[in-house]
């Protein structure tokens, strides 16, 4: 059992702020599992967008520029990375708009 991923332990990568309609940010996997689904969901909101890996797997060591642009100019979201192993994780609170990378380990 991954403790650390059930725990939702993430490194966040600050960088210079960007425009809303620029919020493109790094998903970097360094777990030794695959992500099977990477879901967003605008801070406040009850129920996750559509799976932004679109049936891929992100494996192992790999990383996926990801677009959180809406058009709801909303910058704050919650992110939510489902495993191969059925394990999942939840970051709260990211500010799409000025991290240039999320690190999950």
């Amino acid at each position: 059992m991954r403790v650390s991923l059930a725990l939702g332990v993430v490194s966040v990568l600050m960088a210079a702020p960007v425009a809303a309609q620029d919020a493109v940010f790094d998903v970097v996997n360094a777990t030794g599992f695959g992500i099977v689904g990477f879901y967003g969901s605008a801070d406040g909101d009850v129920s996750w967008e559509e799976n932004l890996l679109g049936g891929q797997t992100l494996a192992p060591g790999a990383s996926l520029s990801v677009n959180f642009d809406n058009g709801s100019g909303n910058c704050v979201f919650d992110l939510r990375a489902v495993f191969d192993d059925g394990d999942e994780t939840v970051v709260q609170d990211v500010d799409v708009c000025t991290q240039k990378s999320v690190t999950l380990n």
